[in-house]
């Protein structure tokens, strides 16, 4: 097993993780309503954090965890998605108030249709991409 220190919101932090193969690889790392914050690059922290570092990641060894064979990628999620769909036109808030749970909701639904997608182009690649789902405490549901 091998763990990586990684920054997902620096995408130089990112593609210097890239080492393959892997034959599994879990996408957890998040972060839940943060006030309002943008990476260097300009992307809404949440969405970065949460789905942008996550995709250049998985897609960056996709091709040698691929050629590994039998490489399984999970991405973590949680009921939040339900909180927003992806606003494509505005998933940096530019033209709309932020909201954190709006934020937070927006990055997970990336996420989870990241994994639907992944599943769809990657199933003849013997590289599937499957959903962990995570039930928030009942302190933190609205």
């Amino acid at each position: 097993m091998r763990v990586a220190h990684l920054d997902l919101t620096d995408p130089e932090s990112v593609t210097a993780a890239w080492e393959g193969p892997l034959h599994a690889l879990v996408n957890n790392a998040g972060v839940m309503a943060c006030p309002e914050k943008y990476t260097e690059q300009g992307w809404e922290w949440q969405f970065a954090t949460n789905h942008l570092g996550h995709f250049a990641l998985t897609t960056g060894l996709h091709g040698t965890s691929a050629a590994a064979g039998a490489a399984r990628v999970v991405v973590v999620s949680s009921t939040g998605h339900q909180q927003s769909p992806v606003v494509f036109d505005d998933v940096n808030f530019a033209f709309r108030p932020y909201d954190p749970w709006l934020a937070y909701g927006q990055a997970k639904t990336a996420g989870v249709l990241f994994a639907v997608e992944a599943t769809r182009r990657w199933a003849r690649a013997s590289s599937t991409a499957g959903l962990g789902w995570v039930s928030l405490p009942r302190s933190m549901r609205t």
